[in-house]
């Protein structure tokens, strides 16, 4: 079994719109913070914030989390953005 290396370093930076995944939809949001989690590994995640004023927090990048995850800038369009439309 590959063992699953968790991203160190932020792809998007605080004000880039993004598209992520949670709870079974697709959102679009705007990063408010940069965080880490974990002791021994780090791991980049996000805390992204909703137009109508909801805050996700703790995302991670591209599945390196279990339930929320963002899947690319709000303009560009990804593969991960279509696997998530289509699951639901």
């Amino acid at each position: 079994m590959k063992k699953y290396k968790y991203p160190t370093r932020h792809e998007y930076g605080v004000g880039d719109e993004v598209r992520f995944h949670f709870a079974g939809s697709v959102r679009i949001g705007q990063v408010v913070e940069l965080t880490f989690e974990g002791e021994h590994t780090i791991h980049a995640t996000y805390t992204v914030q909703t137009s109508n004023g909801m805050i996700y927090p703790c995302l991670g990048l591209l599945d390196s989390k279990d339930i929320g995850n963002i899947l690319c800038k709000k303009d560009e369009y990804h593969h991960a953005y279509s696997k998530a439309t289509k699951s639901q």
